[in-house]
């Protein structure tokens, strides 16, 4: 196969209101001697990838190409590659995490996506708003050999950042079938992808977001319940519904302090907070020690996932037991996804066709 010197990108402007412009000269990388050049079919857009873009978290995305949601086969090996374990034309998906040390605590343990050293794609390493992109052999994520077609890939690509997250989430809050679970921001990309992960293990899941559509959206994925959180109180909601017992976890996606904060007044005694989305700096959770100790909550955070992780998440869409709510967009058509993503007005998740 031919590959060229140049590639069509999205190369993105940081700021309060991010802006990409698409150009058609942007370098193929060069990989080393350790990587893979793979030719993506498809990305996702991930709304990290804005809050990187505005600053919103403390820093800025530091290179020009965002993007970590990808999916594409692989065209090109290094010299340190094993060409028969990996080859050519094989399906491979990337994730946000481009390559770990393998020595430090948190590798040596199983939770390599903690490793200090880990550059993360389109924040700190070009990501996959582009048609080339590197991938380190020791980070490959294989994508099950039954998803062939197009649409099997673009349901694939949200499973290595939204997906993995809310799978391993869910994993984290350790708590049974038939546990009322809250999902907030369960309308958009990782919330619809939560839904039905929860949904498979076995938990009453309970919805918080806002609007006529993600409510019809998220009941017909399988909530139990939904509160508009600028319509209902929904801390009385929960309570009645939960026979004022309180939920037993909170998965949190919303990325505001206030949505944090409400779930200790609905959270049952054991219950736990799963810490999901990133707020802005200066956000705070605000919970006395005495609630802490007299109810038992346990408060956990949890970073997209492992390897291990990712092959177990990918596994539930192989057997069609998920089915990502998806959108199809041209990189051209990337500026006004942001532009929608930033006004809240997501349903699902978006994915490029880079084909």
């Amino acid at each position: 196969m031919s590959i060229p010197t140049k590639q069509k990108a999205a190369v993105a402007e940081i700021g309060l209101n991010p802006k990409v412009n698409i150009v058609h000269d942007y370098p193929v990388p060069q990989i080393k001697d350790d990587e893979l050049l793979v030719r993506l079919i498809c990305s996702g857009i991930c709304h990290s990838d804005i809050s990187c873009l505005k600053g919103e978290w403390g820093f800025y995305s530091s290179c020009q190409v965002s993007g970590h949601e990808g999916v594409g086969k692989i065209v090109k090996h290094g010299k340190l590659v094993n060409q028969e374990e990996i080859p050519l034309g094989l399906t491979v998906g990337i994730p946000l995490i481009y390559n770990e040390c393998g020595s430090c605590k948190a590798c040596i343990r199983g939770g390599e996506q903690f490793c200090r050293t880990n550059p993360y794609y389109g924040s700190q390493i070009d990501g996959t708003w582009k048609e080339y992109c590197v991938i380190n052999k020791n980070n490959i994520i294989p994508i099950p050999q039954n998803l062939k077609s197009f649409n099997d890939l673009v349901k694939a690509t949200p499973i290595l950042c939204a997906g993995v997250t809310v799978y391993k989430a869910l994993k984290t809050a350790n708590k049974r079938k038939g546990d009322w679970i809250v999902i907030t921001a369960g309308g958009g990309g990782l919330g619809t992808l939560a839904i039905q992960y929860a949904k498979e293990m076995g938990f009453r899941i309970i919805v918080i977001d806002t609007g006529k559509e993600k409510k019809e959206l998220t009941l017909s994925l399988g909530s139990d319940a939904f509160f508009d959180f600028k319509e209902d109180d929904v801390v009385k909601g929960i309570m009645e519904l939960t026979a004022k017992n309180g939920a037993d976890a909170s998965i949190m996606i919303a990325p505001n302090e206030h949505s944090y904060n409400q779930a200790f007044d609905y959270l049952a005694p054991k219950g736990s907070l799963i810490s999901v989305g990133i707020t802005e700096a200066s956000a705070r959770i605000s919970v006395s020690p005495f609630k802490l100790i007299s109810s038992g909550i346990n408060i956990t955070g949890t970073l997209v996932g492992s390897k291990l992780d990712q092959k177990e998440a990918l596994d539930y869409l192989s057997r069609a037991r998920i089915d990502p709510v998806t959108h199809i967009v041209k990189l051209e058509e990337l500026q006004n996804v942001i532009n929608q993503m930033i006004e809240g007005k997501i349903k699902g998740r978006f994915v490029i066709d880079l084909r």
